[in-house]
């Protein structure tokens, strides 16, 4: 660590502080809000100076995730009381409660004006006012990651086995990718061309869209729970131990290919995120460290920050003036940029 203590210090933009560990960050779409979870359950509104604008009360027993609607007119949080909730930003009134039909709902995600919910084996769709619109077939597995594929108008989720997507017109899966494995993670490619999971081996496992084709990347020293897409679809950074590993999806893909490891950090990477516009890439571990990369120069970062806090989550603002990181007291924090050597296209 004392290579990295010699070099660039990151410039801290503003601080807020919430009641306890950050368990999850969301901007809203026009880039004024920054909602952050805890996990006591409340949820902060945090405007883009760091002031506080609403505390709303989340779930009780502490909330998993947060999701914003596409239009910024409605804020969906998922807790430990096994239910989802709709939320008015503007007035922080509760809209509705959406029960998820299992312990706990731990991922979120908002797709043409619809919520999906995924609690335990259990994915339900929504419409923005909170009435159901869709229950859908029940996982065999507990559902382990959500999300939106754009270009399939489909909701893409993950258990241990496989990988589905689900249109919100159906109760019945459309495309199904099998994969006998623990997937505890997962990312679609900004073109919508790869579904990629982490997984519990110590692995990340890739599916190209178009085709179904798939591969493995393995050799991580832990179990990968950390992924992030550059915007242009050619970089994805995984975490999986005190290494970032950096593969190139250009030309025919990362198979056979040597992928680029930053490496800088003495402890675990619990979170990674790319700006998105260029290449730079901020990284944050459990020992409190940060460090920001252009990955076409992947000798050394280009600024680091430490704090005697575990960094729980990386998250760029849309323009990338600035990138916010959750941390496991409750401090969030808004950084700088470095001014020289951003890694632009």
């Amino acid at each position: 660590m004392s290579r990295l203590k010699t070099g660039p210090q990151l410039s801290q933009r503003w601080q807020a502080e919430i009641d306890d560990y950050v368990t999850s960050m969301a901007w809203s779409p026009e880039r004024s809000c920054l909602a952050v979870a805890s996990a006591s359950g409340s949820v902060v509104l945090i405007d883009c100076n760091g002031n506080t604008l609403k505390t709303l009360p989340g779930h009780t027993m502490g909330t998993f995730c947060l999701a914003w609607s596409g239009d910024s007119k409605r804020l969906a949080t998922g807790g430990q009381d096994g239910k989802a909730k709709l939320w008015d930003p503007e007035t922080g009134e509760l809209v509705a409660t959406l029960a998820g039909g299992a312990a706990w709902v731990e991922h979120l995600a908002w797709g043409d004006g619809q919520l999906a919910t995924a609690a335990g084996k259990y994915l339900k769709i929504w419409d923005s006012g909170g009435e159901l619109f869709q229950t859908c077939e029940p996982h065999p597995n507990t559902i382990s990651g959500l999300q939106w594929h754009v270009q399939r108008r489909q909701f893409v989720s993950c258990c241990y086995g496989l990988v589905r997507f689900q249109s919100p017109n159906s109760p019945v899966p459309g495309t199904v990718y099998e994969y006998a494995n623990s997937l505890i993670a997962l990312s679609g490619s900004p073109d919508g061309n790869w579904m990629i999971c982490g997984c519990q081996d110590a692995s990340v496992h890739l599916w190209h869209t178009p085709s179904g084709a798939d591969l493995e990347m393995s050799g991580y020293a832990l179990k990968v729970r950390e992924l992030s897409w550059d915007a242009t679809s050619r970089f994805l950074a995984t975490g999986g131990g005190e290494s970032a590993t950096v593969w190139d999806f250009s030309g025919k893909g990362p198979a056979g290919s040597r992928p680029k490891v930053l490496d800088s950090h003495l402890k675990p990477i619990t979170s990674l995120a790319f700006a998105h516009r260029g290449y730079s890439l901020v990284i944050g571990d459990q020992a409190g460290v940060l460090s920001y990369w252009n990955i076409q120069k992947p000798k050394n970062p280009l600024a680091f920050a430490i704090s005697d806090q575990a960094v729980s989550q990386v998250l760029w603002v849309s323009g990338d003036r600035f990138f916010v990181v959750g941390y496991s007291e409750g401090h969030v924090i808004a950084w700088n940029p470095p001014t020289e050597g951003r890694g632009f296209l």
